[in-house]
């Protein structure tokens, strides 16, 4: 087994040029980006996960939701 940890980067553009709002649409009844981070947090192979954004609504969303379980890197 080896001991290293692997961290997810997630880039999340706040504004799509085809679909507005695409990131923080719902889907399923919550954003559409919490899908794929929910999945990234679950993994058993994933430390930690980085989000990459401009957008102060997804950063909004993981202060509420995710407090400390992902790093924020605004850009």
């Amino acid at each position: 087994m080896n001991n290293y940890e692997l961290v997810a980067l997630l880039p999340m553009k706040g504004h799509s040029e085809r679909v507005l709002n695409k990131n923080i649409r719902l889907f399923s009844g919550k954003p559409l980006f919490t899908i794929v981070l929910d999945s990234l947090l679950n993994s058993q192979f994933i430390a930690k996960v980085v989000i990459n954004t401009d957008s102060e609504d997804i950063i909004s969303i993981i202060t509420d939701k995710y407090d400390d379980e992902v790093i924020i890197h605004k850009r």
